[in-house]
């Protein structure tokens, strides 16, 4: 009877031991499984994370507090343009691209003779004293430059030089429809509005332009000795 017992006690031992092994084996299954599952989640959720990032940005604080957005999309690159070493020396503040993003206008020095030119798209133009403004169409089409020559300033429209004049004034700017380049200018008549080479008659003083919301009507008020003028100029129609 005793050795009944005795080897009773040995196989329930030896089938608790297989039996613990098949628990732990089975603890074992469960938490790879429940690790899968929880990483696949995750990459799920990152993978949403950065598509979400990439398509509206994520917001942030930075030290002052502002609210900014990043996002992780990768831009397509392209080459454009190389630089030869003149038009290296340019001030990144004097660095236009049209509306359209297709075209790119930058103002160099040539050390050389302490002049300045501007290069449209990589083609340089004449060099001249100074510089004054950068302007592309709303079209992105036509480009106009102002520049100092002798002491005088002139208009450089799609290429061509404009009169000299004593003084250009802002505002300076392209018509809706790209078909003027308006500015004001000075000389010893007195204040003229250029449309283009077109211009108007000399007053003593003009003070200031507006376009209406349609962009076809230009208005501007002048004076002449003692007395104030209304002028209207229709864009629509082609001046002569």
């Amino acid at each position: 009877m005793k050795k009944i017992n005795k080897a009773s006690k040995i196989n329930f031992s030896v089938e608790w031991r297989k039996n613990r092994l098949i628990l732990w084996l089975f603890i074992f299954i469960i938490f790879v499984f429940a690790f899968s599952l929880l990483w696949t989640k995750l990459m799920i959720f990152e993978a949403l994370r950065q598509n979400l990032v990439a398509e509206v940005g994520l917001k942030v604080e930075n030290e002052e507090g502002q609210t900014i957005k990043i996002t992780n999309q990768i831009p397509q690159e392209s080459e454009v343009l190389t630089l030869n070493e003149a038009q290296k020396n340019f001030d990144e503040l004097n660095f236009l691209i049209s509306p359209s993003g297709e075209s790119i206008a930058y103002v160099f020095s040539d050390e050389r003779f302490n002049k300045k030119a501007v290069s449209l798209n990589g083609q340089s133009g004449a060099s001249y004293d100074d510089i004054t403004f950068l302007k592309f169409s709303p079209s992105g089409q036509r480009f106009a430059y102002g520049a100092k020559v002798n002491g005088k300033a002139i208009v450089v429209l799609d290429g061509q030089e404009g009169k000299a004049y004593d003084w250009i004034f802002e505002p300076h700017f392209f018509s809706s429809d790209n078909q003027y380049f308006i500015y004001k200018a000075r000389d010893s008549r007195g204040d003229i509005l250029v449309f283009n080479e077109w211009e108007s008659q000399p007053y003593d003083r003009i003070y200031g332009m507006t376009v209406n919301n349609s962009k076809t009507k230009l208005t501007f008020y002048a004076r002449r000795g003692d007395k104030i003028w209304q002028g209207v100029v229709d864009l629509n129609k082609p001046l002569e």
